[in-house]
């Protein structure tokens, strides 16, 4: 994923559990970090595609 990608996600995600105690968007910007470092092909695609229904 790129940057602007993981960006995206990071703001989806954030967006969907801002309210759990714990969960800030420093840490779902590592988590998206450490998948985006996966460099898998296939988790990329099922990421993005989670993404749009979030």
């Amino acid at each position: 994923m790129t940057p602007d990608e993981v960006n995206y996600l990071t703001n989806k995600l954030y967006t969907r559990f801002k309210n759990i105690p714990g969960v800030d968007r420093e840490f779902i910007y590592k988590c998206a970090q450490a998948i985006a470092g996966l460099n898998d092909p296939e988790v990329d695609a099922k990421i993005k595609q989670l993404a749009l229904f979030l």
